[in-house]
């Protein structure tokens, strides 16, 4: 039986418990035909076939159920509908509302004519009843089923759907355009068949694959102390010096700011870099926890996202050191969620300790079965903002949570007008509150809602002396780059050294020429390096064994490291800004750190690094704020990062966003041929042309775990056991992948199973041990 979940403002609570006891009752209603029951007896070995497939023939009944059961509602049309595609694909992903109209052909018909002929309906009968008594009051006049009552269902549905479809053109809810004269989304209600529909597709898949895999998982309320942050802050003192007397300051105030919960839902934190706003941030939110259980009696999930993968195991980590103060372990009170996530799940202690399979911890991970989940953008904004079945299983989890955006200015300017109006519709009618975490606050909350100050932004970035940045915008090749700092280079043996560039290729160059400058060692990050090799330089740059470190601006992703003089080639103002954020991060040294702009030019001087990157309107906006300021303190960032977001916002791409809300309004989760906007069309990471993973056996563990990988392939001729196998060695194989832009002519490794393959013989060929894979004939960035 599915449960409605926590209440939201769309649905009437009465219509939506109908509704799942319709899709309950009748969503796997085409399992009755011998043709899946022979399926299912041995699913590795029996191919299923378009035979034993249900969920069309399932859609039909769940469809005839609900015309009868809400004949005379004002929404009967919608409703039937909505049972109708939700049951239709809940084992698939989703496809534009109109296309469900076009799709039930004469094969179909046939098909499931087919179909019911083959049910054994006497035995049937029997087997339902207890199933029977739990739809609504009401229905049992439909029943029983019959073969011939069924026969005429399916020879009416093409007729019943072109009914829907010409009620669905014509529906002015729908059809109102989401644009105003004034080129502004209007009313929040347009999004509200999106949200009606999502909640019950949602709470369907979860109930339909939480039976099948994880029956004996239930969520029960735990207890976590609201000084849960405080302890672990006691435990780990902070050392008295001015930087932390300050964060000592920012946390306290942002506790104290508790009261403005109760005024809204929407809060913001800026403070500059290293100012330690993720422990402020979690200590607000179980704070706020607990004052939303005691005045709701529902405990919120707490969800923090992050944009940068970089930075998950980095957080989760302190967060698994304050939890296991109080005792608190287990994947049920905290996971982390993101692609590469290890498939493990386990819940209590000692002897009650349970470790669920590795299939049924992807199925609770994926759920977001846990008090906090720590993940990222894209897995977040890909369940708001979704048509892929695996994400919108967890969407009815959202009702009620705190969501915390940390580094919010990571998502696209094209995004934030969509950004801004879904997360609204959520803080208005799903009772979630949003808390927005990051040192370069974007203005993606405009109008009446804006957030609540949890902090006096000014006041921090007013005392914060740690850096000067000097900006010098004379074009400059890597090498005439190279040439004019070595002076500086001689006799600094006390200072370190980070270089960020826009491109790999033009990383390289200045690497190349940099370890004939100096005397020692000199560490290189980018993608092209295996992510097991970027992990331990970071480590050993943390820990100071190196003193120069090359980059591409991946360590402006959320990397805790920290050097007194940063060189960062010209990017957008929320970029440089990340880059400043790496240098004299504690405000350790007895000098401020120096941060360098500077604008590298590729050699026929025709086209800038940045230039191939990044949108050229964020650029210009940067070079006119930078224009003619040589010297910048880091006092002045804040008024200039706020100068860049509002400028961008004014020049953004706003008609991106705008399509997409009208993809949510009309329910086009697939644009398919429609040249307009689908869902599926929402990408918050988008590749720069064909890219290709290619596996480096790199070592004696990648040997291995590729050994195991082609054993999968080879024995695993069913595809769910070839999943779930990977599954297992998923994180351990990711190590040693990379993913590299394909240019024509591009001379690439053997490819085997969608893994381009550099075996250990091959690795002089393809890969250095310090530079990574060769990316000598074409640019890649990061």
């Amino acid at each position: 039986m599915l449960s409605a979940g926590r209440e939201v403002k769309f649905w009437d609570a009465g219509v939506l418990n109908d509704i799942l006891k319709i899709l309950s009752f009748a969503h796997d209603f085409g399992k009755a035909t011998p043709y899946f029951q022979k399926y299912i007896e041995n699913p590795y070995k029996q191919k299923s076939g378009p035979l034993a497939r249900h969920s069309l023939l399932s859609a039909v009944v769940g469809y005839r159920l609900a015309k009868y059961y809400f004949e005379g509602y004002r929404d009967a049309q919608k409703l039937s509908l909505f049972v109708y595609v939700a049951i239709k694909r809940h084992h698939g992903n989703l496809h534009s509302i109109e296309d469900e109209f076009l799709t039930f052909s004469d094969q179909d018909q046939d098909l499931l004519l087919k179909q019911v002929r083959s049910i054994d309906f006497s035995m049937l009968e029997e087997t339902w009843k207890p199933l029977v008594i739990q739809l609504p009051p009401g229905l049992s006049k439909i029943l029983p089923f019959t073969c011939e009552k069924l026969e005429i269902w399916i020879k009416d549905m093409q007729e019943e759907l072109n009914q829907i479809s010409l009620w669905w053109l014509l529906n002015e809810d729908k059809n109102q355009s989401f644009l105003g004269d004034k080129n502004e989304p209007q009313a929040e209600y347009s999004l509200d068949n999106y949200f009606k529909f999502l909640y019950i597709y949602s709470l369907l898949l979860d109930a339909d694959k939480s039976q099948v895999g994880i029956r004996e998982y239930h969520r029960n309320n735990v207890e976590i102390s609201l000084n849960l942050v405080d302890e672990y802050k006691k435990h780990n003192q902070w050392d008295s010096t001015g930087l932390n007397d300050f964060r000592n300051m920012a946390y306290e105030e942002i506790s104290d700011n508790l009261s403005l919960a109760d005024q809204g839902n929407l809060f913001k934190i800026t403070l500059p870099t290293g100012m330690g706003k993720t422990l402020a941030a979690y200590n607000f939110a179980f704070r706020l926890r607990d004052k939303r259980l005691k005045n709701r009696g529902i405990p919120p999930r707490i969800i923090y996202a992050l944009p940068f993968l970089s930075v998950i195991d980095q957080n989760y980590n302190v967060l698994s050191d304050i939890m296991e103060l109080q005792g608190l372990t287990g994947h049920n009170i905290l996971i982390k969620h993101h692609h590469l996530a290890d498939p493990v799940y386990t819940m209590g202690k000692g002897e009650d300790e349970i470790t669920y399979s590795p299939n049924a911890s992807k199925l609770l991970i994926e759920g977001w079965a846990s008090e906090v989940v720590v993940t990222t953008f894209v897995q977040l904004f890909e369940t708001l903002i979704g048509w892929r079945n695996s994400c919108l299983r967890r969407f009815h989890n959202l009702a009620h949570s705190i969501i915390v955006l940390d580094e919010i200015q990571a998502l696209p300017v094209s995004y934030w007008q969509l950004a801004q109006h879904v997360l609204e519709y959520m803080i208005n009618n799903m009772n979630v509150d949003i808390i927005l975490v990051t040192a370069t606050q974007p203005k993606i909350f405009t109008g009446d809602m804006n957030p609540f100050e949890l902090v006096n932004a000014e006041q921090y970035f007013g005392n914060m002396d740690r850096i000067a940045m000097k900006v010098d915008l004379f074009p400059r090749t890597v090498s005439e780059f190279a040439d004019s700092i070595k002076d500086e280079l001689q006799g600094q043996e006390r200072k370190s050294f980070l270089f960020i560039f826009n491109t790999i290729a033009s990383a390289k160059e200045f690497y190349q020429l940099l370890v004939k400058m100096v005397d020692e060692p000199v560490a290189f990050l980018s993608t092209g390096v295996v992510m097991k090799d970027r992990s331990l330089r970071i480590k050993d740059i943390k820990d100071k064994k190196y003193r120069f470190a090359v980059s591409t601006q991946l360590v402006e992703a959320g990397v805790d490291i920290d050097f007194d003089v940063v060189y960062r080639d010209f990017a957008p103002m929320d970029s440089i800004n990340q880059a400043a954020g790496r240098c004299n991060r504690n405000g350790l040294g007895e000098r401020r750190g120096v941060v360098n702009i500077i604008y590298l030019v590729r050699e026929n001087k025709k086209r800038s690094y940045a230039g191939l990157i990044y949108n050229n309107t964020s650029l210009d906006i940067t070079k006119r704020i930078l224009k003619d300021k040589g010297m910048i303190s880091e006092s002045e960032l804040l008024d200039l990062i706020d100068l860049y977001f509002q400028h961008a916002k004014d020049l953004g791409r706003a008609s991106e966003s705008f399509h997409l809300l009208e993809a949510l309004q009309n329910l086009r989760f697939n644009s398919g041929d429609n040249p307009d906007a689908g869902v599926n069309d929402f990408r918050l990471i988008k590749q720069r042309g064909n890219r290709v993973n290619i596996f480096v056996e790199l070592d004696r563990e990648a040997e291995e775990v590729w050994l195991e990988y082609e054993d999968i392939v080879q024995h695993c001729e069913d595809f769910y056991q070839r999943q779930e196998r990977f599954e297992t060695i998923k994180k351990d194989f990711y190590q040693y992948v990379i993913s590299v832009t394909v240019n024509e002519g591009m001379f690439l490794p053997p490819e085997f199973n969608n893994f381009c393959y550099v075996s250990k013989f091959q690795l002089k060929s393809y890969y250095d041990k310090n530079l990574g894979f060769d990316t000598s004939n074409y640019e890649n960035i990061f």
